[in-house]
Order: C-alpha cells, then sequence, then structure tokens
C-alpha cells in the first residue's frame, strides 16, 4: 500500500506539471502572438476612425465657408486612445491589450504659409485710372481687365449739327453723339393779284422750314453690324457750355458683357466741334503684397503600443499623415491650380483655427468632442479675372519629412489640374516648400482668388466614473481627470495689408431688434444719378433664400424692417411676399436716395418676436404714383380684390365680375403675376377715379410683359378710352410694342410711338412717359432704353374705367392682351428717363443690383 501511494502521488505531480505546462505554453502563444494581434487591429481601426472623423471636419467646414455660413456648430466626436478590447481570455484583465493613449492639440505644429503676389488690388479710396484727351486721331488704350467705369467726357462747341466720339473695340463700337432735335413745318402763302396787287385767287405757294428745338446727348451701341442701342438719351437739352459724363460701363449701353480682358480699344472724335476726354477707372492699382498666416491645425498624435506610432492632422483644409517614415497627403488641401483658356488659375482657401480660450493640447485616454464654428469669411480683395503677374506660395514646416510632403502635394495640385510645367516652378529647402506660378510675364495673365476663413474651436472631455457620466469644457488652469493640459500661442502673423478697424464698440442701432444686415447698392447699376437725382426710390428687394430670416425672423415676417444708411431711421417698405421656411423675401423699399458716384446702402432689421407688423406700403410710392399693381392677388372676380398699393385705393375687379374674364395667378417676373387669356376676353377694371386716374400734363405708364402670342394689332397692356371719343385717352398697347400697323395706334389722342418685334414667352419691361410742356414728346421705353418717340401729343380725360389687359372700345372691353402681366403702374408725372434705367436695372437683376452682407448682431 505504501508503494501504491507513492506511485499515485507522483503520477498526480507530473499531471499537475504537464497541466501548467500546457498553459503556460497558451500563455506564451496569447502574450506573445494574438494579444499583439488584437492590439495592432484595435491601434489600426482607432487610426482610420480618426482620420473619417477628420475627413468630416474638413467636408463641414468646406460646406459652409463655400455657403457664407457662419452659424452653424459642427465637430466630431473622437476617443482619445485605442480603446479596450477583450480578447479571447479578456475576463482576466492583465490578459487584454495594453490600452494605448493619445493627444489631440489645436495650433501645436507651428507651421506657416506665406502668399506673395504681384495682383491688382482692390482700393475703396480710388484705384489706378487713365485719362486722356480724345482727338480726331483715333488714340489706343490697353485694357487688361474690365474697368469699374469708363467715361466719355463730351461737350459740345455746336448745338446745331450732330457731332459725337467714337469708342471703338474689338467686335462692339459705341457713338456717343451730339444730337439736335428739329421740328418739321409746312408753311402755305397765296399768289399776289397782279392786278390789284392784293392777295387773289391765282394760286399758293409752300415752304419746309425745319425748326431747332434742343439738343440731346444720345448714345447708339453696336456689337458687330448689329445695333444693341440705338439713340438713347442720356441728357436731354443740353447747353454748350456744360461737360457731360457718360459711364459705359452702366449695363443699359449693352458693352459692359461684351468687354472681354485683355483688349485694346481705340476713341476718337467726329471733328473740332465737339471736346472730349476718355477716363478709364479700374477700381485696383498694381500692388506687390506679401502675407504670412499660421497654418491652423488640430492634430491627433497617438501613442501606439502595437502598431507604429501615427499623427493624423487637419490643416488649410486638408488631411495628412504623419509617421516614422515619411509624411503623406491623405486628403488635399484648399488650394487648388488650373487652367482658363491660356490663363492658370489660382484659388486658395485659408483656413485659420483658433481656440475660443486658448490654443491647447490634451491627452490621456477617453473619449472628447471637438467643437467648432466658422465666424468669419473674408475675400482677399483682388478685381476679379486675370488680375495677377505672379503668385508665389510658401510653406514653412516642422520637418524636413512634412516639407517633402508639401512639396510633392503642391506639384500634385498642379498636375491633376493641368497647369503646365512652363507655366510653375517649385522645390523645397529644408523644413521650406514653395511653388511660384507665373502666366506671361509682361502682363497680368493669372487669375487668383484668396478666401480667408476664421474658424474657432474648442474641445469638450468626457469620462466616467462610478457609472456617472461628466464632462468639462477646458480653460486655463483646470485639467479634467485623466488628462494634462499645456497651452501655447499662435504664431504671430505679419502682412503688409493694412489691418482691419477694430468695430465700433456700440454701433448706432434700431434697438428692439438683435439683427440687421448691411444692403449695398451698386453705383455702377444706379443710371446718371449725379445729374437728374433719384430720390424716394421703390428698391426691389428679391431674396430667393436667408437662412438668417429663417431662423432668427417671425414666421409672419412682421419683424423685418429697414432703416437708411445710418442705422437708425425707418424707412417705409412693402412686403409682396415672405416664405418663413426658407427665408425668401420680395420687398419694396422706399431709398431716399441713390447715386451713380457712390455706392448707396441700407440696413435690414430683423430678430424681435414681440414686434408688430413694421410694413408701410403706401410710403413705399411717392405722390407721383397713381397706382400701384403688384397683381400677387387670387383672382375670382370679387371687387377691389386686385389691390392698389398707393393711398388712391385704385382697386381692380377681375372681369368687371365675371369669373370667367379674371385672369389667373401665375409666376410672374417678380413673385406672382396674373395670365390673361385673349380667347377668353379677361382683363381686369379699375374704375375711373378723376383724382388719380386723368392726368392731363404729364403721365408714365410702365410694367413687365410676357407675350404668349404678339399679333401686331391693338391688344392693351394698360389701357383708358376710347369710350365716346374717337381716340384713347391713354394707353400702352402691343401695337406699340410688336411692330407696325395700318391703324393709326392712338394712344395720347392723335397717336403713340412704337418699338420693333418682341419674341414670345420671354420677359420685357415697357415704358411710356409723357409730358405736355415744351414739344409735348412722348417716349417709348423697352427693357429701360428709349426705342421710338413722337412729338405734339395731348390727353384728353374721360370718365371710362382703366382696363389692366385690355381697353375700353365704344364704351365695351376690347382689344384684349394674350400672355402674363406683372407690376403695372401709372404715375402723373414723366419719370426720368434715368429712373426708368435704374428700374429696369433693379428689378431685371436684383442679385446684382445690390450686395446683400453678412448678419450683425447687437443688444441696446
Amino acid at each position: 500500500m505504501t508503494i501504491s501511494h507513492r506511485e499515485g502521488g507522483l503520477s498526480e505531480a507530473v499531471g499537475f506539471i504537464l497541466i501548467l505546462a500546457a498553459v503556460t505554453i497558451v500563455l506564451s502563444v496569447y502574450l506573445l502572438y494574438m494579444m499583439p494581434a488584437m492590439g495592432r487591429e484595435n491601434e489600426i481601426a482607432q487610426m482610420s476612425a480618426v482620420k473619417d472623423s477628420l475627413t468630416e471636419y474638413k467636408l463641414n467646414i468646406d460646406t459652409l465657408w463655400t455657403s457664407r455660413e457662419c452659424t452653424t456648430d459642427f465637430g466630431p466626436a473622437l476617443t482619445l486612445g485605442s480603446g479596450q478590447t477583450g480578447g479571447i481570455l479578456g475576463f482576466f484583465p492583465f490578459l487584454s491589450p495594453i490600452h494605448a493613449g493619445a493627444s489631440l492639440g489645436l495650433n501645436q505644429r507651428n507651421e506657416n504659409i506665406t502668399i506673395t503676389s504681384d495682383s491688382y488690388v482692390l482700393s475703396s479710396t480710388g484705384g489706378y485710372t487713365e485719362s486722356r484727351a480724345v482727338t480726331t486721331t483715333p488714340v489706343n488704350s490697353n485694357v487688361n481687365t474690365t474697368p469699374t467705369h469708363l467715361f466719355i467726357n463730351i461737350t459740345a462747341n455746336d448745338l446745331l449739327l450732330q457731332h459725337g466720339i467714337l469708342v471703338d473695340g474689338p467686335g462692339w463700337d459705341v457713338w456717343v453723339n451730339i444730337t439736335p432735335n428739329y421740328a418739321y413745318t409746312r408753311r402755305f402763302f397765296m399768289t399776289q393779284n397782279p392786278v390789284t396787287g392784293g392777295l387773289g385767287s391765282q394760286g399758293f405757294w409752300y415752304r419746309d422750314d425745319y425748326v431747332w428745338n434742343s439738343t440731346d446727348i444720345t448714345v447708339n451701341t453696336y456689337s458687330g453690324t448689329t445695333p444693341i442701342v440705338n439713340k438713347l438719351a442720356v441728357y436731354r437739352a443740353i447747353s454748350g457750355s456744360t461737360t457731360y459724363p457718360v459711364d459705359l460701363m452702366n449695363p443699359v449701353y449693352g458693352i459692359s458683357t461684351q468687354f472681354q480682358s485683355p483688349q485694346s480699344i481705340w476713341i476718337s472724335k467726329s471733328d473740332a466741334a465737339v471736346t472730349g476726354t476718355s477716363l478709364i477707372v479700374y477700381g485696383y492699382s498694381p500692388t506687390v503684397t506679401s502675407l504670412t498666416m499660421p497654418l491652423g491645425d488640430i492634430e491627433y498624435r497617438s501613442n501606439n503600443i502595437y502598431y507604429t506610432p501615427q499623427t493624423y492632422y487637419y490643416q488649410l483644409g486638408g488631411v495628412f499623415l504623419e509617421q516614422d517614415d515619411g509624411s503623406t497627403m491623405e486628403i488635399p488641401p484648399s488650394v487648388s491650380l488650373s487652367m482658363v483658356n491660356t490663363s492658370p488659375v489660382v484659388r486658395i482657401g485659408e483656413i485659420l483655427l483658433q481656440g475660443s480660450v486658448t490654443d491647447s493640447q490634451v491627452s490621456g485616454s477617453g473619449p472628447i468632442t471637438v467643437t467648432s464654428a466658422v465666424t468669419d469669411i473674408e475675400n482677399t480683395p483682388l478685381a476679379a479675372g486675370n488680375n495677377t503677374r505672379w503668385v508665389n506660395l510658401t510653406i514653412q514646416s516642422s520637418s524636413v519629412n512634412a516639407s517633402a510632403m508639401w512639396l510633392r502635394t503642391l506639384r500634385d495640385i498642379a498636375d491633376r489640374g493641368g497647369l503646365p510645367v512652363t507655366s510653375y516652378t517649385n522645390g523645397s529647402a529644408g523644413n521650406v516648400a514653395f511653388i511660384n506660378i507665373t502666366g506671361n510675364p509682361q502682363v497680368y495673365d493669372v487669375q487668383l482668388a484668396s478666401t480667408m476663413v476664421n474658424v474657432s474651436a474648442d474641445y469638450v472631455e468626457e469620462y466616467s466614473s462610478g457609472g456617472i457620466s461628466r464632462s468639462w469644457r477646458s480653460v486655463p488652469g483646470y485639467a479634467a481627470p485623466g488628462y494634462t493640459t499645456s497651452a501655447t500661442t499662435v504664431p504671430t502673423t505679419t502682412t503688409t495689408t493694412t489691418p482691419t478697424p477694430t468695430p465700433t464698440p456700440n454701433p448706432p442701432w434700431y434697438c428692439g431688434w438683435a439683427y440687421r444686415k448691411n444692403i449695398t447698392i451698386d453705383k455702377a447699376k444706379v443710371v446718371g444719378g449725379t445729374v437728374d437725382p433719384i430720390n424716394n426710390f421703390p428698391v426691389l428687394i428679391n431674396l430667393p433664400s436667408d437662412s438668417d430670416l429663417q431662423t432668427k425672423a417671425l414666421g409672419s415676417g412682421d419683424d423685418i424692417l429697414f432703416t437708411d444708411s445710418g442705422g437708425t431711421n425707418k424707412i417705409p417698405h412693402e412686403i409682396e411676399s415672405y416664405t418663413s421656411g426658407n427665408g425668401a423675401l420680395v420687398a419694396w423699399v422706399n431709398v431716399p436716395s441713390l447715386s451713380s458716384s457712390a455706392n448707396s446702402s441700407i440696413y435690414m432689421y430683423y430678430g424681435n418676436p414681440s414686434a408688430s407688423n413694421q410694413q408701410n406700403p403706401t410710403g413705399v410710392w411717392d405722390t407721383g404714383y397713381m397706382a400701384v399693381w403688384h397683381l400677387k392677388e387670387l383672382g375670382v372676380g370679387g371687387a377691389g380684390e386686385f389691390r392698389d398699393s398707393t393711398s388712391n385705393n385704385n382697386n381692380g375687379q377681375g372681369g368687371a365680375g365675371a369669373a370667367s374674364k379674371t385672369p389667373t395667378r401665375v409666376n410672374g417676373k417678380i413673385g406672382y403675376g396674373q395670365s390673361f387669356a385673349r380667347g377668353s376676353s379677361q382683363f381686369i377694371n379699375v374704375l375711373d377715379n378723376p383724382g388719380s386716374l386723368d392726368p392731363t400734363g404729364a403721365l408714365t405708364l410702365e410694367g413687365w410683359v410676357n407675350g404668349a402670342t404678339w399679333l401686331g394689332g391693338n391688344s392693351s397692356i394698360i389701357g383708358k378710352g376710347f369710350g365716346t371719343k374717337t381716340q384713347d385717352t391713354y394707353a400702352i398697347s402691343e401695337t406699340q410694342l410688336a411692330g407696325p400697323s395700318s391703324v393709326a395706334s392712338g394712344y395720347l389722342t392723335t397717336g403713340g410711338p412704337r418699338a420693333g418685334a418682341m419674341n414670345t414667352g420671354t420677359w420685357y419691361f415697357v415704358a411710356m412717359n409723357y409730358s405736355s410742356s415744351g414739344t409735348a414728346t412722348a417716349y417709348l421705353f423697352l427693357n429701360g432704353a428709349v426705342v421710338n418717340s413722337q412729338a405734339g401729343l395731348s390727353i384728353s380725360p374721360d370718365g371710362n374705367p382703366v382696363l389692366l389687359g385690355a381697353k375700353t372700345n365704344n364704351s365695351a372691353p376690347a382689344q384684349f392682351f394674350d400672355g402674363i402681366l406683372d407690376e403695372l403702374r401709372i404715375s402723373n408725372v414723366a419719370r426720368k428717363d434715368n429712373w426708368i434705367a435704374t428700374e429696369y436695372n433693379n428689378e431685371n437683376s436684383p442679385a446684382t443690383f445690390y450686395r446683400r452682407n453678412a448678419s450683425e448682431s447687437f443688444t441696446c
């Protein structure tokens, strides 16, 4: 028994040793091979997630600054370190892969970019100008880019004959003419009786006379041999002692879109009877500038244990990877190089990251969220188009590896953009990489566009203790548990440009309203305001969408109001339509004055939850307006359903009460309009109002028309007459617009002016002004330009109604219009030519008539 017990104990010991050996072998294999593999897999997945988060961050910033949205917070959620992976034996903590830590830094790389260029820099105080005397010998001017103004200053030495100044461009010509006006008369005389020596019946004779009335300055514009503007009167009844400026870059003359840059133009005058100078204003100055800025960055630096330590960072709109064997570009930065025709194009988005409290670095392990917002977007003030002779980008990196990566990145961007190798050079030296782009060195042949985007960045740290989750926002001197923080300073920025002035602490503000936007009206779209002042002008504000109004204004739009340029004096406005879902706004604002020599500005306020309706529709339209119909209503034949926005209450009724003869509401030129069907005899009836609808001394009719058919007959847009009379009181009708007619067109008792042929399905702005003084002439306008005139007219008021889309013929509606009408108006004053041309510029293209600036906020 003793021997057998000993043998059993020995067997048990051997078995235990064998089991222990097997466990040791398994643990050794696990610790040497399996646990590192799991740890490596975990760290690779974590770095891939970091790259995805920084890519998402880049896309968010790009979306916001390209859409110029500065109010949205965003930011990726990250985890510092690789996290915990249990593995097969994870129930034993010491058998789990070791948890790697990481650090997240803001502006820790201390890298800079310098942009140096020879460019046309815009100047608010006056840029480069070129002035020359005009002679009979053509003088050449080389225009490198589209000028801001091209003035022809003309003085007449002879008012009785036609003279002019010719501006000859490639494929276009402009004549600025001194144009006299003569009235034709034929006088009849009886012959003398040879017997009695007195007048007798032996016969008669006549004499033709031409009597000079006045002299105008007119403009004729041609594209090739095709007329664009024909005899457009810019100034009427001029004197021989005054110099009159004509800015040919005003869109009404039709050559601003025809300018090709660079190009040569030739300027000359017809003879010595006219004196002139040319003044080309570019609004910029050729300047060499150099701007150095920090390459802001968000950097995730891993402390990987099982995998190669890696650093991913976001910088200049790109995502980059840095590790021991070098650096690579993962997502391209916000730098693009390309070719348009034969010109290099350089576009740079300078993303500047700034901490809300301090630029810092946080290290440790655990979840963290970066929160950011685009706070400001500013375009470098450069002329549009080809504006640069050469541009140099220099990157000051923190290492030779980073410099080599930037060298490859810039070269790759140039190659992918199709930049010929002859148009750029690039290289590196030490920690510096550069690229130099040059077009034709003799001219400004490169297009450069640079945008500075300021982004605020902060982070929120999160940790879990005892099942309770808490978070902190980092501030100097305070660190969340499990983290250490250190602060750095953004590198100093040096620049040759003038620093932006510090905003006024207490700006003039319309108190009670939290937000406003400055709206700047382009002086180039205002016609002749220095000679014929434009005061109390109803400016159309047409915003297809506005995210600030959408989120900050009342759903009714009642808190929207406008002030003059001072910011505190409220001015009248009328809202034609407002859509709270996207902030779309159509409004008319009475702007106190417009100038063609300096930009005008107003403010739009919003953001007052307790505001009542701020509109003053009748205050928008000056006392010269007798009726203004926006034609936005859904008519059914009800009395007064088509509203007049003036105080005259000249409201209209569809079909004079017949629903079948009421026009249909459709999309118009501005908001809604009304579609008139000739086959259904549709019209709007406005009862006669002797106090406002029966002017005698002066008149202006105007509106937007879109013909479904043009018959060349007497279909009326706005009409009052025949009634019991044989001619109209007044009208503007299709015969005047669509072409010749064999019928005497009675628009001001003895006839009215006509325009050329018009296309169907096309919007046209038509107007007619008339004054009984002087030659009693009516002028017909098409798209803001005079196209015809007729003298010797008069108005004979009657009691007939005003019809829209028709006119009265022998006491019954007739001569029906076929198509869409919008924004019809009647004035008892003869609106000036420049007023009508400015109306066209504003209503035809509101987006180019003014600039809507960024939202401002203030509390007072």
